[in-house]
């Protein structure tokens, strides 16, 4: 009775690890995890950039009205 116990559970366990791992390779497709990984790092690396440009952007912006503010109050 105790095999069958431990049998059970070591057969809900082995399913229980198994289906996170199908489903993270049917959504990811034919590539190694190791790929996934670095094209996640890749699009998180291009994202970080665009936020920072964007930011930079945004002060550049800032500063042109606020500049041409003073110039027009100093008119």
């Amino acid at each position: 009775m105790l095999f069958w116990s431990y049998a059970g559970l070591a057969f809900i366990f082995v399913c229980s690890l198994s289906i996170p791992l199908y489903l993270q390779h049917v959504s990811v497709g034919d590539m190694t995890t190791g790929q996934a990984i670095s094209e996640n790092y890749v699009q998180w690396h291009l994202e970080k950039e665009i936020k920072q440009i964007k930011a930079e952007t945004r002060k550049r912006k800032g500063k042109k009205k606020r500049n041409s503010l003073s110039t027009e109050e100093e008119l």
